[in-house]
């Protein structure tokens, strides 16, 4: 390659390896604004830590993303569950904070709930009433109409993906790693469930959505 071949990429590489710089610098700021703590959940591919806000203490959720076992980069769950939270904004969905990368990892900062419903349910100290479930019930129904109204299908819809406030006994619906959007009714679908409650869950979202058509 002559001289002025190479005069002529040194500015697009210069200026690619600055932008990197750059992203990284940001991307270091983003996660030293938060404070990884104890770990209290992990799945397949995440792990949930609970952490703070430096500044101001307040607790948060951390979910780390294991994007080192996945050899083409990025998993999709990860890239939607990103899309979704950004843009469906409920007090029936769970907040989405802030995100950062740390080595091969993505880590979403998300506010913080005390339980999740399967915990609830499961255990037998913890006694609620018809008003509970009622109120449970509303409160999911509120936050899927959300999703369905800006053309989201959630499809894992399960108790453990349903999250609780422990204070305001708000309920938060949780974890959009498998939700598509929805716009065209002649799109395909895989029908591949992973859950018992997903069956009926899965009929009811897309009955919901018919009229929208």
């Amino acid at each position: 390659m002559n001289v002025t071949c190479l005069r002529h990429f040194d500015k697009p590489l210069s200026s690619m390896a600055n932008a990197n710089e750059d992203a990284d610098e940001s991307n270091l700021h983003t996660e030293r604004k938060y404070l990884k703590n104890a770990k209290i959940g992990e799945g397949t591919y995440a792990v949930v830590y609970d952490g703070i806000i430096v500044s101001t203490k307040q607790k948060i959720a951390i979910k780390k993303i294991k994007v080192g076992l996945l050899k083409d980069g990025l998993d999709l769950t990860a890239i939607r569950e990103v899309k979704f939270l950004q843009e469906l904004k409920h007090p029936n969905i769970v907040n989405l904070v802030d995100v950062f990368s740390h080595k091969t990892n993505l880590n979403l900062v998300l506010e913080f709930l005390d339980w999740d419903l399967e915990k609830v349910i499961k255990d037998k100290n913890i006694y609620f009433m018809p008003g509970d479930i009622k109120s449970w019930m509303q409160m999911m129904l509120r936050g899927l109409d959300h999703c369905h109204k800006n053309w989201v299908l959630h499809r894992d819809m399960k108790p453990n993906n349903l999250l609780l406030n422990g204070e305001t006994g708000e309920l938060k619906i949780a974890d959009f790693g498998l939700a598509r959007d929805w716009g065209d009714p002649s799109r395909g679908m895989t029908s591949q469930v992973v859950t018992r409650y997903l069956i009926n869950i899965l009929a009811f979202e897309v009955t919901a959505m018919a009229p929208l058509r």
